[in-house]
């Protein structure tokens, strides 16, 4: 559960679309927004960075901490998701990267993508994105890329997919159920991982794409190229949610 949002500020125009989505998705998600500031600055700066805030979104409720203090709770089901256009800021935490966007999507059919492959990277993504779903009032929209197996003549696509991907995908539909979030499938087969996501999360007019990093995956993962690529905004798990 997302018990608060929270947003690394500057007078810039990157994080100035950072701070309008995080004002609307704390709103949507009756959660309190945080501003987090350069924990250097001095009092000056500081108020001026205020003025600028109020400025560009409603004020009310916001809370002012200093970088430092921006922390994740671990072994509980509270959850700090934090908006940034940097998420290299705070790798360790789960963030939104909403690119160029400043509100969360508004149309009537809000759907949040979960790509999973044959590993706990969909399992991770999925335990910050069906519970994100719910508090939205979002469904989710399951989604999987397979190569296609050269043994199998069938042209559907489920067909090609592997033993342990097919265990991820029934364990998600049993998250979904158990959560009470309605979902949808969509497999395909894909010579780009990367680049069908990106396609089909357009396509399909996705109002979030919520995906984790493997385990043992770094720079380079699914999870930066389509980070760089894609205009959608993008929720990068950082712990593992309980």
């Amino acid at each position: 559960m997302i018990s608060e949002v929270s947003v690394i500020f500057q007078v810039t125009a990157t994080a100035d679309h950072a701070l309008r989505y995080a004002r609307d998705l704390a709103s949507l998600l009756h959660v309190n927004l945080t501003v987090f500031v350069d924990s250097w600055l001095g009092t000056d700066e500081k108020e001026r960075i205020a003025r600028a805030v109020v400025e560009r979104v409603d004020g009310e409720g916001i809370v002012y901490k200093p970088l430092r203090a921006l922390r994740m709770p671990m072994g509980s089901s509270v959850c700090n998701l934090v908006v940034t256009n940097t998420p290299s800021q705070c790798a360790e935490f789960s963030c939104v990267m909403p690119h160029n966007e400043t509100q969360v999507s508004r149309s009537e059919k809000g759907e949040i993508m979960i790509p999973f492959g044959d590993g706990r990277s969909g399992i991770r993504a999925a335990s910050l994105g069906i519970p994100l779903a719910r508090q939205l009032g979002y469904s989710v929209f399951l989604w999987h890329t397979t190569w296609r197996d050269e043994r199998v003549f069938s042209a559907d696509p489920y067909a090609h997919m592997c033993a342990e991907a097919r265990t991820v995908f029934s364990i998600l539909k049993e998250a979904c159920v158990q959560e009470r979030v309605p979902y949808r499938i969509g497999i395909d087969m894909a010579d780009s991982i990367p680049g069908g996501i990106v396609r089909i999360a357009l396509r399909e007019h996705m109002s979030l794409i919520c995906m984790a990093r493997g385990a043992n995956t770094g720079k380079g993962s699914y999870v930066d190229l389509v980070s760089a690529r894609t205009p959608t905004p993008l929720v990068i798990v950082g712990g593992e949610v309980q």
